[in-house]
């Protein structure tokens, strides 16, 4: 949950940033069905707390990692550090059986940035980590990879900012440029509906949607994330998009939270916000057989993993 960074633009690199394979026989490889999300808040520190025997036992076909903090710069000694040689022909494995596509920062190194991981067996058609705006893309924020039947858009969402949350007039500072990132990818969504696309949009949004979604809703009326605006965009999002957020539809007076303060043993008290979702169209909507929030004892980071689960088409 963190928020926007002024942009000082820095050289890319020309090396790929992923190890996918895009396979068009019908016959040898299958859609993928169980996704899992998580914030990582730097997937170095994550990787020591364990998180690969856990996204193991875990064993989704389909695993989105927000806030990798792996740079343009960073991205090849990152694989050639953390990553298992499979042959001289392929980039290492992160995660033991699965191909990866990061979307790294070239705006600021050791910041933002994204990652997805694809079991092998699953069959990719194209894949894609800019939109084509330097709002979205100079900070590595997006990722989408095309599958039979839907669209899979992962991003990380820019907080609006903080501030001097006691003024009654207090807006976070960056609330502006947030709300322009929502119209972008609102109209990016539509526009691969508007194709035929299914899609699912998933994530740490960085917005608790409705008070349920937020342990004291009164005391954060201005806090980034909680503001108006931004709930107001989500709305719009969901409406505007045709979208379902996944949870809240299938358990609509659970409370849980994704993301926990690391100040006032805000974990251990349950004092938490929930910002990470998995959204999907409508029509999708009808295969989703769970979308939950592990309630996991081991701390990777400062967010939750979620989970989602299809049922075959």
């Amino acid at each position: 949950m963190k928020a926007f960074k002024k942009k000082t633009e820095e050289p890319s690199v020309t090396f790929p940033y992923h190890s996918l394979l895009k396979d068009e026989r019908m016959d040898t490889l299958r859609e993928p069905r169980t996704f899992l999300a998580i914030n990582v808040n730097g997937i170095r520190a994550a990787l020591k707390k364990g998180l690969i025997p856990f996204l193991l036992e875990q064993n989704p076909d389909v695993i989105c990692m927000s806030e990798t903090k792996v740079g343009a710069l960073a991205y090849q000694s990152f694989i050639q550090t953390e990553g298992k040689s499979i042959s001289n022909e392929e980039l290492p494995e992160i995660i033991p059986g699965y191909r990866h596509i990061f979307a790294c920062s070239s705006a600021r190194q050791g910041y933002a940035s994204t990652a997805i991981f694809v079991k092998r067996g699953i069959r990719v058609i194209d894949f894609a980590s800019s939109i084509g705006d330097s709002l979205v893309d100079t900070e590595g924020r997006y990722i989408r990879i095309a599958f039979s039947s839907f669209d899979l858009i992962h991003v990380y969402v820019p907080n609006s900012g903080r501030g001097a949350k006691k003024k009654p007039s207090f807006k976070p500072s960056f609330l502006s440029e947030r709300l322009e990132y929502e119209r972008l990818i609102r109209n990016h969504i539509n526009e691969l509906q508007q194709r035929g696309r299914q899609v699912i949009y998933c994530g740490d949004l960085n917005v608790a949607h409705t008070p349920r979604d937020i342990h004291n809703p009164k005391g954060n009326e201005n806090s980034p994330g909680y503001t108006e605006e931004e709930r107001i965009a989500m709305t719009q999002l969901l409406q505007g998009c045709g979208l379902v957020d996944t949870f809240r539809r299938l358990h609509p007076g659970l409370v849980k939270y994704s993301w926990f303060s690391n100040f006032g043993n805000s974990r251990e008290n349950l004092l938490g916000w929930r910002i990470d979702y998995f959204l999907v169209s409508n029509q999708l909507f009808e295969r989703v057989v769970e979308s939950d929030i592990i309630d996991e004892k081991r701390y990777f980071s400062d967010h939750t993993p979620i989970t989602m689960t299809l049922k075959n088409d």
